[in-house]
């Protein structure tokens, strides 16, 4: 999947909806909305492991701002997605995660692995 930088990219199954956004050829932001869970955690997967395929050394944030739960089929989406960014020297973040998420991302330990964004970006 390539985006050229402002491009947006949108895809939508079930109640969850993924967004690209290329900035400026600096950033590819994925954006989610909806549950990550059993049913939609390929989605999301998917859409990461399209987005990684035609990059090489560009940071990826996955905003959060929108899912208001991630079970542990979202987390090994989220892990699968940063060990294959980590492969292709692509740096991935969550950003603007939920208090709900948050606490299933620190817990797992996944939180500290994959970094948060600063705010703002």
């Amino acid at each position: 999947m390539h985006t050229e930088p402002g491009q947006l990219l949108s895809t939508s199954v079930a109640d969850l909806r993924i967004t690209l956004t290329n900035i400026g050829g600096h950033l590819v932001r994925v954006s989610v909305a909806g549950e990550v869970d059993f049913a939609t955690s390929d989605e999301l997967r998917a859409a990461l492991d399209a987005v990684l395929a035609d990059l090489s050394g560009t940071p990826v944030e996955v905003d959060l701002a929108e899912v208001p739960f991630l079970d542990s089929s979202g987390v090994h989406a989220l892990l699968d997605a940063y060990a294959w960014a980590a492969d292709r020297d692509c740096p991935l973040v969550v950003a603007n995660v939920q208090s709900v998420v948050r606490r299933v991302l620190e817990i797992t330990g996944v939180l500290a692995l994959l970094g948060l964004a600063p705010a703002g970006r």
